[in-house]
């Protein structure tokens, strides 16, 4: 197995396939790979820390980065290491693939916010340092992409406004239609 990226913990939960796959390695090969994905392309990362333990993180791109493409191929690996789960890993393809659809190449994205603890406002509190980051800067707008696995109406709740959602083709996916009949993923934008 791969050294594992640093912030795979935080990956894992928000992980569409975290539902679907019992295989230990599998997931943090997975989340491993996606984790990399956001957080080396981003230019802002913020851990949340309490007594000592990472409790959630934020990451973004402020200006105009270009982030890191998929290693789809390293997926695809994972799905000839564990064919059982070949389903799962490219229905997370689809989900990177109709996000990099949908990114209008905006100057300011939040690439990842993830919260191990969703009962002490600490999500609040992650968006607050990124947008005072932001504000630092100058910079009055940002762009987010999440999917139906994430609790896409706390976006709502909290100033997001929605700007566009697209669906998720599953039809040929056996293994996922056992858990959903429909799929999206959602574009917000929010002015601070």
């Amino acid at each position: 197995m791969k050294k594992l990226n640093q912030y795979t913990k935080y990956v894992r939960p928000i992980l569409v396939l975290e539902k679907y796959l019992k295989n230990e390695q599998a997931n943090n090969e997975i989340s491993s790979i996606l984790a990399d994905k956001f957080f080396s392309s981003s230019n802002f990362i913020y851990e949340h820390f309490e007594n000592n333990v990472g409790v959630g993180i934020i990451a973004g791109n402020i200006g105009k980065v270009k982030s890191k493409e998929l290693d789809y191929d390293s997926l695809r690996m994972i799905s000839k290491t564990f064919p059982e789960y070949k389903d799962q890993i490219e229905f997370q393809i689809r989900i990177m693939d109709k996000i990099a659809q949908m990114d209008d190449d905006s100057s300011c994205e939040l690439n990842c916010l993830c919260s191990l603890d969703r009962t002490h406002g600490i999500g609040k509190l992650m968006i607050s340092k990124w947008e005072q980051e932001l504000l630092k800067r100058n910079i009055h707008k940002y762009h987010l992409f999440t999917d139906d696995n994430c609790n896409f109406h706390w976006y709502e709740k909290n100033g997001f406004k929605l700007l566009n959602k697209q669906p998720i083709e599953i039809d040929d996916l056996n293994e996922i239609k056992k858990y959903h009949t429909k799929f999206h993923v959602y574009h917000f934008e929010k002015q601070i």
